[in-house]
C-alpha cells in the first residue's frame, strides 16, 4: 500500500528545494535590489497567516484518511475500491473539509488581503500594490485545494504526489528566475503562485478524477464524526499552527517594520534556506507518517517502532550535516568577501538558526510518532513557545533588528525542545516499547 519508492520522489523534490532554493538567492541577490528582496520575503511570511484559518487541519486530514485507507486501495483506473464502510467514512471525511476550506479561502482573501495592504508603507504601493493583491487571490486557490491534496497523501498517493510537486517545482523555478532577470521584481511570486494553480487543477480535476468520483455524492454508510474524531486534533494543532506563525515567521515582518526591507531581506533569506535543509530532513518523515497511522489500525507496533527510529536518525542527520556544512560555507564566503554574503546574516547567526532547526526537527520527529495513535500531546509546548517565541522576537528583533530576532527564536526553540521532550519520554513508557494498545485508549 505504501511503495518506498515515494521516497525517491520526495528526495528528489527536497534536493530540488536545496539546489533551487540556493541558486535563487544568488540570482535574487544579483538581480533583485536589495529593498526588493525584503518585500519578497515579507509577502512569504504574511502569506503564511494562513494558518490562522487552516488551522491545523491538513494533517490531521492525513492522518484520518490514513487510517480509512487500511481497508481501500486504488485500481489501474485510480477508482477506489475496498471496504464499503471505510469508503463511506473517507467520503465524509473530504466533503467536510471541502466546505470548511471553501469558507476560509475566501476570508484568507480578503482578511490576509486587507492586512498587506495595511502593513505596507503607502508612499510604495506602485511597487507593491498589484503583485500583493494577485498573489493572494492565487494563493487562495492553492488554500481550497490543499485538504484534496492532504487526502491523497493520507491515501498513500505519496509518490504521485511528490512526482506532481517535483515537476511544479523545477518549472516554477526556472519561471521566477527568468522573470526576476528580466527584471519582473515582485510579479514573480505571482506567476510560480499561477503555476501552482494549473498543477492543482490539473492533479485534482483530470489525472485523479476518478478517485474523487465518489465525494460528489453523498456517503453511503457511517461518516466521520467531527466533534469526536476530528476537532479533539485539530484544534490542539490549530492553536499550534497559530503559535508557530509566531515563532516561524514573524521575524521577517518584525525586521521590515523596525528597521526597513534591506535588513529584511537579509533574515528573511537567511530563514528559507534553512528551512529548506529542514525540509530535506523531513523526507523520510514525511513519507513515512501516513505509514504510521496504518500501521497503528493494523496493530503492527513492533514494525512502527523500527521504521519510526530509522526516520528519526536519517532526518536528524540530515538537518545536522548539511545545515553545519552551510555554516561553514557562510564562513568562508564572508572570510573571502563575496558580494552575495551582504545579503544574508553572519555564520554564528546561521550557527544560531540551524541549532534552532536541529532542534524543531527533533520535535517534529517526535510528534508524527504520537500522533499516528490520533493523539496530540505537544499543543501546551507549542502554543507557550510560539507565544514566547513571539515575544521574544518581537522584544529582541525590535531594538537589536536581526541579531535580536534570532537569539529570540533560538531561546524559544530551546524551550519547546525540552518540554515536548519530556511529554515524549514520559509517553514513551506506555506507547514506544510497552503496550501500545493502553496508549491508544
Amino acid at each position: 500500500m505504501f511503495d518506498d519508492s515515494a521516497i525517491r520522489y520526495v528526495l528528489l523534490y527536497r534536493v530540488w528545494g536545496i539546489v533551487s532554493g540556493l541558486i535563487s538567492i544568488l540570482i535574487i541577490a544579483n538581480y533583485l535590489p536589495a529593498a526588493i528582496q525584503g518585500y519578497y520575503y515579507t509577502f512569504l511570511s504574511i502569506v503564511a497567516l494562513q494558518a490562522f484559518l487552516e488551522l491545523g487541519l491538513y494533517f490531521v486530514i492525513m492522518n484520518t484518511a490514513s487510517h480509512e485507507w487500511s481497508g481501500l486501495s486504488l485500481n489501474s483506473d485510480r477508482n477506489i475500491q475496498g471496504n464499503a464502510k471505510n469508503l463511506s467514512r473517507l467520503v465524509s471525511l473530504g466533503r467536510m473539509v471541502l466546505k470548511w476550506y471553501g469558507i476560509i479561502s475566501l476570508l484568507f482573501i480578503l482578511i490576509v488581503g486587507l492586512i498587506g495592504v495595511l502593513f505596507f508603507p503607502e508612499s510604495e504601493k506602485g511597487i507593491w500594490l498589484m503583485p500583493w493583491l494577485l498573489l493572494i487571490v492565487l494563493s487562495g486557490f492553492n488554500l481550497f485545494a490543499l485538504p484534496m491534496i492532504s487526502l491523497l497523501e493520507g491515501c498513500g498517493q505519496i509518490r504521485e504526489i511528490n512526482k506532481f510537486r517535483l515537476i511544479q517545482a523545477f518549472i516554477s523555478s526556472l519561471v521566477l528566475w527568468y522573470s526576476i532577470y528580466l527584471g519582473a521584481g515582485l510579479w514573480a511570486m505571482v506567476f510560480v503562485a499561477f503555476i501552482i494553480v494549473l498543477r492543482d487543477i490539473y492533479l485534482l480535476l483530470i489525472y485523479y478524477k476518478p478517485f474523487f468520483k465518489p465525494f460528489w455524492g453523498r456517503p453511503a454508510l457511517e461518516t466521520i464524526n467531527w466533534k469526536n474524531e476530528i476537532l479533539p486534533m485539530q484544534w490542539r494543532l490549530g492553536l499550534q499552527g497559530m503559535a508557530g506563525y509566531f515563532l516561524l515567521q514573524l521575524s521577517t515582518p518584525v525586521v521590515f517594520h523596525y528597521h526597513g526591507s534591506i535588513e529584511a531581506g537579509k533574515i528573511g533569506m537567511s530563514m528559507q534556506v534553512v528551512f529548506a535543509i529542514q525540509a530535506l530532513g523531513q523526507v523520510w518523515l514525511s513519507t513515512k507518517t501516513p505509514l504510521f497511522g496504518a500501521l497503528v489500525a493494523r496493530e503492527d507496533f513492533t514494525t512502527l517502532n523500527k521504521i519510526w527510529k530509522r526516520a528519526l536518525l536519517v532526518s536528524l542527520s540530515i538537518v545536522f550535516i548539511v545545515g553545519f556544512g552551510l555554516v561553514g560555507a557562510v564562513a568562508i564566503g564572508q572570510a573571502i568577501e563575496l558580494q552575495i554574503m551582504e545579503r544574508v546574516v553572519g555564520e554564528w547567526q546561521f550557527a544560531l538558526l540551524i541549532l534552532a532547526q536541529f532542534f524543531s526537527q527533533f520535535v517534529q520527529v517526535e510528534a508524527s510518532y504520537l500522533r499516528a495513535f490520533k493523539k496530540e500531546y505537544f499543543t501546551v509546548p507549542g502554543v507557550f513557545g510560539g507565544m514566547i517565541g513571539g515575544a521574544l522576537i518581537w522584544y529582541f528583533g525590535s531594538s537589536m533588528g536581526v541579531i535580536g530576532a534570532i537569539i529570540g527564536y533560538t531561546i524559544s526553540m530551546t524551550i519547546v525542545l525540552i518540554w515536548s521532550s519530556k511529554i515524549f519520554i514520559s509517553k514513551r513508557h506506555v506507547s514506544l516499547f510497552k503496550d501500545l494498545r493502553r496508549f491508544n485508549h
